[in-house]
This record gives structure tokens, sequence and C-alpha cells, in this order.
């Protein structure tokens, strides 16, 4: 079987379905079959350490510098919790990729952080004039969450240098509300953009990706590559 779907920014929760390619550009990933050095990492506390799970046959690709599949080649894209590490002009360029590898009635699904939920939980925390979660102010409960920023500066090289080129301490480029990112979509040249929710998909194999620790905090929204785009 040829490869139907990629599982984008698959980190160490990959499809394993046949048919399916996992994509990542994280460094651990590339350092994954080499134990001893990621030992000394962890022992170092740059990496988690041997028990962080990547999978064989990763593909190493930097989807900033596009996707490395032709044209009109593949039937599904999805993506969880990666969009939201693009800037703007990265993420606009990622998404004319996702429509060009995929073929007509193809379809992307995304899911980021839901900016609505988190302004929701905000809003009620802080009328309710009380503490949020362990017993914090609602407002740093709200940006900790957003990920949009550092919470403490970076102390010594290995925190300041080492950890943010090997993925800890990576922050979020921008947050999403439904509104903004079917939007995103359909100026990308989507069509049938939904707002669907954990595992209801029109993706084969949805129960293969969707990551049941993200259920309960994600927007989920799929557009499909109209049948006209030959």
């Amino acid at each position: 079987m040829g490869i139907v779907g990629v599982n984008i920014g698959c980190g160490n929760c990959p499809c394993l379905r046949p048919g399916w390619e996992n994509v990542d550009k994280a460094i651990n990933a590339r350092i994954r079959n080499i134990p001893g050095l990621r030992r000394f990492l962890g022992s170092l506390g740059i990496l988690p350490g041997p028990e962080d799970y990547w999978p064989k046959g990763l593909r190493i690709h930097d989807i900033r510098k596009g996707l490395p599949y032709e044209n009109n080649s593949l039937l599904y894209l999805y993506s969880s919790h990666c969009f939201e590490h693009l800037y703007q002009d990265q993420a606009r360029t990622f998404l004319r990729e996702c429509f060009r590898v995929l073929k007509p009635g193809g379809i992307l699904r995304l899911a980021v952080p839901d900016l609505e939920l988190l302004i929701r939980e905000y809003t009620q925390a802080a009328q309710a004039n009380g503490l949020a979660g362990q017993g914090e102010l609602p407002a740093d409960v709200f940006v900790r969450n957003l990920l949009m920023v550092r919470e403490a500066a970076p102390r010594g090289i290995v925190d300041r240098w080492f950890k943010p080129i090997l993925g800890k301490h990576t922050i979020h480029c921008w947050a999403y509300d439904w509104q903004s990112l079917s939007m995103r979509l359909l100026e990308a040249g989507f069509t049938r953009v939904t707002r669907c929710s954990y595992l209801k998909s029109a993706i084969p194999d949805i129960e293969f990706l969707d990551l049941s620790e993200k259920a309960n905090v994600s927007l989920f929204v799929e557009g499909t590559k109209p049948n006209a785009c030959l």
C-alpha cells in the first residue's frame, strides 16, 4: 500500500496504521536511534530520556520548508497541536502546501488549542472573583495555557541554547478560535470547512490519530479540497 495520509508534527504519538506516514522535525527524533546519547541528554534534563518513544520509519522534515509530496498525491492530512507553532506567514504557506499535495476531495484535519475555551474559562474564573487551577489567579492560568511566552528567563547555557534547540521551551506563535481557523482554511482554497469533535471525522482511522489527552482542550477543524481542482 502506498501513502494515503500523513500525520504532520506527530511527535512521539505516531499513527501506525498502514498507509500513513509520520513527519516531524524535532532533533530528539533525529537521535532516537542513539540510546546512549539520549540517556546522557536525559541525565542532564535536556531530554525526557530513553523512555520517550519515537517511531521507526519517521520522516524527518521541517514543514516550514514545504511538504515533500507531489501535487494531488494524498487523500488525508492530519496535524495535532503543531499548527499553532507556526508564525502567520508560515501558517498560510503551510496551508497552501496542504492544498497542493491533497487530491481533489482530499481532507485536511487540524487540531489546535481552543482559544475560545481558554477565554471562557478565564472569564468564568475572573467573574467568580476567585482562584483558578491550583490556587492561581485566573489571568496567570490563562497566560500560561496560551504558551505564547516563557514563564521564566532562561538560566545558563543549557537552558538558554540547548533546550530550545532540542525542542524544549517551545512556545506558540499564534492562537485560534473557530472563526479565525476556518477563515485560514477558506483563504487557502478549502471548502466544506467544518468544526468537528474528538474522534468525529471524515478521515478513516481517526481513532489512531486524535490524542485523548488533547480531547477536551482542542478545536478540531476539517476542510476539503474541491473536486474541481485538477
